[in-house]
């Protein structure tokens, strides 16, 4: 059987700048229609599948900006001390 539950990641843009633990994501990320937007890396939450609407407002990262925020997840939550993604 399928997950029901996602993990997801709030998000602002009425943020002045990113506070410690948070993540910035680059402005022109395609499904973000504001600039400065930040993401709230440690307030990461498990919501059912089913209460994703088309009426919430969403990003999809691109897999380079995705890695860059599961390091800064990672970071928060202690697994790493800090990490650097390589080039691709």
């Amino acid at each position: 059987m399928p997950p029901r539950t996602v993990l997801i990641v709030p998000c602002s843009a009425s943020q002045t700048e990113p506070q410690r633990g948070d993540f910035s994501v680059p402005d022109g990320t395609p499904g973000f229609t504001k600039s400065n937007v930040v993401a709230y890396a440690t307030l990461i939450m498990r919501i059912l599948k089913t209460d994703l609407t088309a009426e919430l407002h969403r990003g999809q990262l691109e897999p380079e900006i995705f890695g860059r925020l599961r390091a800064q997840i990672a970071v928060n939550l202690g697994l790493a001390a800090g990490i650097t993604l390589p080039p691709r």
